[in-house]
C-alpha cells in the first residue's frame, strides 16, 4: 500500500478590500506630494514631448527606493488622517509601507479627474509597465485594470493603449483621450466614453511592425470596434506611416518635430 500524498498547503496573505474611488484619489494625491521626480525620470517625460509645467500638473513622481523613508511618508499620511487601508500600493507589514518598483509613478484618472490608481514605469525589464499594486502583501490591496482619461469630456475622444501614452498624445493634440490598459483590456469603455459625453470615436492602437502582433492588434481593434458601434458610437481608426511612430505619442511628437523643422 503506498503512502498517502501530503496535501499541497496554499499559504494566503490577508488581502483588503479596495478603497471607494473619492478616497483613493484624496490618498493619492497626498502621496504624490510628498515624492519627487528624479533627474532621470523628468529626462525621460521630456524627451517624450511633454513640457515641465504638464510633468508637473500629472504629477509624475519616482518610487523611494529607501524602506525607512517609504515607511516615514506612510506614517505622515497617517498623521495626516488618510488610511491606507484598501489603498492600491501600500500594505502592513509591522509598519505601513508601499511597493518599492523602480521607476516612476502615472496617476490613471477618470473621466472626472479623480486619480483611480497608478501605473508604474520600470526603468529595467522586458515588461516596462505595472500596476502600483500590492495584492501579494499583508494587508495590501490589488490594482484593478483602469481604464484612463486624459483630457476634458468632449464629442470627439480617441482610444489608445497605455495611460502615459495618452497623456503626451492629448498634450500634444489637445484631444481627448482615453487609455485601455491592454488592446482586450475594454471592459466598461462605453461607459467611460458615456461619461465624456463622447459621439465620435477614433481608435488609435499602435502600429506594430510585427506581422504577428499586428494580427492580434487588428484582432483586438475589430472587437473594439463592434463594441464601439453596438452602443451607439460613430467609430473612425485612426491610421498612420509607422515609420513616422510606432504608437500615436511617438507620431505626434514627429509630426510635431517636422513642423520645427520647415
Amino acid at each position: 500500500m503506498s503512502p498517502e500524498t501530503p496535501k499541497l498547503q496554499i499559504k494566503t496573505v490577508p488581502q483588503s478590500p479596495i478603497a471607494n474611488i473619492n478616497e483613493r484619489n484624496k490618498v493619492y494625491k497626498a502621496f504624490l506630494n510628498k515624492l519627487k521626480l528624479k533627474g532621470e525620470h523628468l529626462q525621460n517625460l521630456i524627451k517624450r514631448g511633454l513640457s515641465w509645467q504638464e510633468i508637473g500638473q500629472n504629477m509624475y513622481k519616482s518610487v523611494p527606493q529607501d524602506e525607512k523613508k517609504r515607511q516615514r511618508i506612510c506614517k505622515e499620511l497617517i498623521n495626516e488622517g488618510y488610511n491606507l487601508k484598501g489603498i492600491p500600493g501600500f500594505y502592513k507589514d509591522n509598519n505601513w509601507t508601499f511597493v518599492d518598483y523602480k521607476g516612476f509613478l502615472i496617476p490613471v484618472k477618470d473621466a472626472q479627474g479623480r486619480i483611480q490608481g497608478m501605473q508604474v514605469r520600470l526603468d529595467f525589464g522586458s515588461k516596462r509597465y505595472l500596476w502600483f499594486s500590492a495584492h501579494d502583501k499583508p494587508c495590501g490591496t490589488r490594482a484593478s485594470a483602469w481604464i484612463g482619461v486624459s483630457g476634458v469630456p468632449s464629442k470627439t475622444v480617441i482610444i489608445t493603449e497605455g495611460a502615459l501614452k495618452a497623456d503626451i498624445a492629448h498634450y500634444l493634440s489637445r484631444f481627448t483621450f482615453v487609455s485601455v490598459p491592454g488592446v482586450n483590456s475594454i471592459r466598461g469603455i462605453e461607459q467611460v466614453l458615456r461619461e465624456l459625453d463622447a459621439k465620435r470615436v477614433y481608435i488609435a492602437f499602435d502600429m506594430d511592425t510585427s506581422e504577428k502582433v499586428r494580427k492580434i492588434v487588428l484582432k483586438a481593434r475589430k472587437k473594439l470596434e463592434e463594441v464601439l458601434l453596438q452602443n451607439g458610437f460613430d467609430v473612425r481608426i485612426k491610421e498612420w506611416d509607422g515609420r513616422l511612430g510606432k504608437g500615436i505619442d511617438d507620431y505626434l511628437l514627429m509630426l510635431k518635430k517636422f513642423k520645427k523643422i520647415i
